[in-house]
């Protein structure tokens, strides 16, 4: 019913299910490369961003791909390390 709609979380059912299987090994090399200062974190930054468009993630991930886009990497690996943590996955 209608009113058991409105009882989820504001978009929720309008995100889409995060695939943790293709994300997370990424995310891990992406942490790996802010961490060492690797210019190619910026190459594989915009190649995460399409994976998280319409998922809960998108709005965090964000943040972490500004950083990066300001070559901000100690920034950028501070915010992944929240936001995966905040998904329980381990770096």
């Amino acid at each position: 019913t209608d009113a058991a709609r409105n009882d989820a979380p504001p978009r929720a059912e309008s995100w889409r299910p995060i695939d943790g299987e293709t994300l997370r090994p990424q995310l891990v090399v992406l942490a790996k490369m802010l961490a060492t200062g690797q210019s190619k974190a910026r190459k594989l930054s915009r190649e995460i961003e399409p994976l998280l468009l319409d998922t809960q993630l998108q709005e965090p991930y964000a943040a972490v791909a500004k950083a990066i886009g300001r070559l901000d990497f100690e920034t950028a690996h501070r915010l992944l390390h929240q936001l995966m943590t905040d998904q329980g996955w381990k770096l």
